[in-house]
């Protein structure tokens, strides 16, 4: 969405500033497709853009990277349909 709050978000990170820097564990859990789609160099960790992630056990869920880097897990995730 070219214009939108959230790409600008996206096209705003210096390098120092950017979610691999700063967050390199969140980075670790993007999904494969995400990295495909997206660089991690390009994002802040206060981004609003919905990203999918793949945890620990290999579940795959969709989150803000700003609540992710929160610690945040999605109403949705697997972990807590139980």
């Amino acid at each position: 969405m070219p214009g939108s709050r959230r790409q600008r978000n996206a096209d705003d990170a210096s390098t120092s500033s950017s979610i691999r820097t700063t967050h390199p564990d969140v980075v670790a859990e993007f999904h494969p497709s995400e990295l495909a789609r997206t660089s991690p160099t390009k994002l802040s960790s206060n981004s609003e853009m919905l990203v999918d992630f793949v945890c620990a056990n290999e579940h795959t869920y969709r989150a803000t990277i700003y609540d992710r880097v929160r610690g945040k897990l999605p109403g949705v995730h697997p972990q807590r349909q139980r």
